[in-house]
């Protein structure tokens, strides 16, 4: 018995209707500088974005996750290439599990199951 296919979302208007659900999101991984005239010490500090030609898509895991710092070695291999990352797809990030922190409620891939190059 094979798995089953996942939805492949190309567009946030794509992603929406599967709000909560496994997909598998194709675009440009991209570092996105959301603290302007910050110094980071690391460019795993900056959240990772997937960009749907000129629309910005999700972020890599919620703001407030341990995860949204993705791996050097990942960045580094990804970073503007075309890629497809399965996930399940949270229309507004999740809040943290401390009430008192910050976090953006943009949409998220929570949790991040993979990225692949995309064909």
């Amino acid at each position: 018995m094979s798995a089953p296919k996942l939805p492949v979302c190309t567009s946030m208007a794509e992603c929406v209707p599967h709000d909560g659900e496994r997909v598998t999101v194709v675009g440009v991984y991209f570092l996105h500088e959301d603290r302007p005239r910050k110094a980071y010490d690391d460019e795993s500090e900056l959240p990772v974005r997937i960009m749907f030609g000129d629309e910005i898509g999700p972020y890599l895991e919620p703001s407030w996750h341990k995860e949204s710092q993705r791996p050097t070695e990942e960045i580094a291999h990804y970073r503007g290439k075309r890629v497809r990352v399965t996930g399940v797809f949270r229309a507004s990030s999740p809040p943290p599990p401390d009430p008192r922190s910050a976090y953006r409620g943009s949409a998220c891939l929570h949790p991040v199951e993979g990225v692949a190059l995309a064909e």
